[in-house]
């Protein structure tokens, strides 16, 4: 290819360039929306239910009076009368001036969000984990108040979260994975007669007794010799801030608030480190 080619083409390159960066992502409504009712979504719901749930419908028209309502409030808490003229004139001319032009798919949003809105046998809620939005069965989300009368959860008088203050083990028994297995099984003398034998505990992480687990991690600190060589945090800081991430542990059910009171809630970081450290313990 010569120079000349070269030059024409490289204006080609760089629209092609700015056309792909300005490109919007697109995201997959399967994997964002997740549907486990029994109700069947149309598109619209479900292009509606892609959006988030902060997301906020569009006005039909611009709302001329109720921005100059605002504008006028704030203008009359302004000291110099001139400053506040000015701020008045050119508030009106934006709203003047401005083309607003809804999206053609409004009228298709507007009623997907009613219908959403108005049937009273589904619940929309925020994935647990990840940027998705759940729909549920009422009735189903509703079965959850009986979890609550089963002794593992109590009642809060109020949310918690303006009240809470800030104020990995190793054992031999654990495996990282089967890499981790083949490693050690590789300097064992292994016979025919040996069996191999796995183990279970039944709804481990749910059955864990927090305060004997922390009495274990506790126990290993302070038999760690190299412990101050690895952080300047002092046996007492490691216990204040692990208890505070296993007993703070609470969550919202419609209006009230609930704790665990038993064991380390699922989903916690810490759930698998302070479980292995408490099976540790018992085996070895």
């Amino acid at each position: 290819m010569n120079q000349s080619e070269e030059a024409m083409r490289e204006p080609i390159k760089k629209k092609k360039l700015i056309q792909k960066k300005g490109e919007r992502a697109q995201v997959d409504p399967t994997k964002t929306v997740i549907n486990l009712s029994s109700k069947i979504l149309d598109q619209n719901q479900i292009n509606l239910l892609n959006r988030g749930l902060k997301f906020t419908m569009a006005p039909r028209s611009i709302p001329r009076i109720e921005l100059m309502m605002t504008a006028e409030e704030t203008a009359s808490q302004m000291e110099d009368a001139e400053r506040a003229e000015e701020y008045r004139w050119k508030i009106r001319t934006v709203l003047e001036r401005a083309d607003y032009k809804p999206r053609k798919n409004i009228s298709a949003e507007s009623t997907a969000l009613k219908d959403l809105q108005s049937d009273l046998s589904i619940k929309i809620l925020p994935a647990d984990k990840g940027n998705a939005t759940v729909v549920l069965d009422l009735e189903i989300y509703n079965k959850i108040q009986e979890m609550m009368e089963q002794g593992q959860y109590k009642k809060l008088r109020k949310d918690p979260t303006s009240s809470i203050e800030i104020k990995e083990g190793i054992t031999t028994s654990a495996v990282k994975n089967t890499h981790h297995f083949g490693e050690i099984i590789r300097e064992q003398h292994i016979t025919q007669q040996d069996p191999l034998v796995s183990f279970d505990v039944t709804s481990l992480f749910t059955n864990v007794p927090t305060n004997k687990a922390l009495d274990i991690v506790k126990k290993k600190l302070s038999e760690d010799q190299a412990l101050e060589h690895r952080t300047s945090l002092s046996i007492n800081m490691i216990m204040e801030m692990l208890n505070m991430c296993i007993n703070t542990t609470y969550f919202q059910l419609y209006n009230d608030f609930y704790q665990q009171e038993f064991s380390v809630a699922m989903g916690s970081p810490l759930l698998p480190i302070v479980s292995n450290i408490f099976i540790g313990d018992i085996v070895t």
